[in-house]
C-alpha cells in the first residue's frame, strides 16, 4: 500500500433518531478505514448493517487535513486531491465547470 493510497476518513452511521459519526486519526485505505468503523464504531451486539446510511468518506491526506488545504469542491463535491491548493485559493472545479475563491479561516479560540 503507498502513502498515495492513504487518507484520512470520516464515517456515518443513522438509525432512527441515533445517529453515530466518527474520523480516523492515521491514514488509512478505503477498505481498512471501513473495516475498523465495523469493527470498532459500534457496541459488539449492534449490527452495523441495521445503519442506513452507513458510510465512509475519505476526506484528504493527514498533511493537507492538517494544513487545511481545500479538498473538495464545495459545489460539486468532487474530490481535489490533485490540485495544488492551500487554504486560500482561486480556482475552477472541472466537474461542475465552476469558478471560485475560498479561504478556509483559521478556528477561534474563546478563551474564558
Amino acid at each position: 500500500m503507498s502513502h498515495k493510497d492513504t487518507m484520512l476518513h470520516r464515517m456515518f452511521a443513522q438509525n432512527g433518531g441515533i445517529t453515530i459519526s466518527a474520523q480516523t486519526k492515521e491514514e488509512l485505505t478505503f477498505g481498512e478505514a471501513k473495516k475498523m468503523a465495523e469493527s470498532e464504531l459500534f457496541p459488539e451486539n449492534v449490527d452495523p448493517s441495521g445503519f442506513q446510511p452507513f458510510v465512509v468518506l475519505p476526506l484528504a491526506t493527514k498533511e493537507r487535513w492538517e494544513n487545511r488545504s481545500i479538498n473538495f469542491c464545495p459545489r460539486c463535491g468532487s474530490s481535489l486531491k490533485d490540485y495544488e491548493l492551500d487554504s486560500s485559493a482561486s480556482f475552477t472545479c472541472y466537474e461542475c465547470d465552476t469558478s471560485m475563491s475560498i479561504a478556509i479561516a483559521e478556528p477561534v479560540s474563546h478563551s474564558e
